[in-house]
């Protein structure tokens, strides 16, 4: 254990209950499951350094996203905001269903690639994420703002809802595929079947060129 840990006794304490726990929620065979069981463990209440602090305590483990994740959403109710991850490897599922108020959005910047399904069906969100996603990012997330300054895979935004995303790098196919009230920049290329609902802004004319043809509501900036 990192010696800045021990001479954190609530963050000590959230690490050895993370030890206790993660094989409870592996066992959760679906994943709605999982998010259910571990957003009902009692967490400490940490600080958004703290958290930083247990990022860096990372493992290949799906339980350790779900577990942040609830430690995030403990945090938000406590009244702390504005929090900021690094990770060396990516995660799936980070931030799946963390939610904000519209009064309050949570304020989230992660340095690092993640995995799929980021910040899925997550609400009243400000993400920044300094890296690549993979598939299903902010999937059925509602009254967002989402900025990746990297790249994205599939199904970036489906079924996504009040939803202001930028994409500075490539997006892959099916992008905000039954989407409502989106607004979307992509500053880098398109994947194919890209939906017609949302309004769509790039800073590339090739791109603006392609989504023009596909009749898509563009606007090059």
């Amino acid at each position: 254990m990192r010696e800045e840990v021990q001479q954190d006794p609530l963050l000590e304490t959230a690490l050895k209950l993370y030890e206790k726990e993660k094989e409870n929620i592996i066992k959760k065979y679906v994943w709605l499951d999982r998010t259910a069981y571990t957003f009902k463990i009692q967490t400490p209440a940490l600080s958004p350094t703290q958290i930083a602090l247990f990022c860096q305590n990372e493992e290949q483990n799906e339980a350790f996203s779900l577990y942040l994740n609830s430690l995030i959403q403990k945090s938000y109710k406590e009244g702390n905001n504005n929090f900021t991850l690094a990770f060396n490897t990516p995660h799936d599922g980070l931030l799946y269903r963390v939610q904000g108020t519209k009064e309050q959005p949570i304020n989230i910047t992660i340095n690092g690639n993640t995995k799929d399904n980021c910040a899925q069906a997550s609400e009243d969100l400000n993400l920044t994420i300094n890296g690549n996603t993979k598939n299903n990012c902010a999937e059925n997330s509602s009254h967002a703002n989402i900025t990746i300054n990297g790249n994205t895979e599939d199904f970036c935004a489906y079924q996504s809802k009040y939803i202001n995303l930028t994409i500075n790098g490539n997006t892959g196919n099916i992008c905000a595929e039954w989407s409502e009230h989106a607004k979307i920049t992509i500053n880098g290329t398109i994947g194919r079947d890209l939906s017609h609902n949302p309004t769509y802004f790039t800073n590339n004319p090739t791109t603006y060129e392609q989504l023009k043809a596909l009749g898509c509501n563009v606007t090059l900036q």
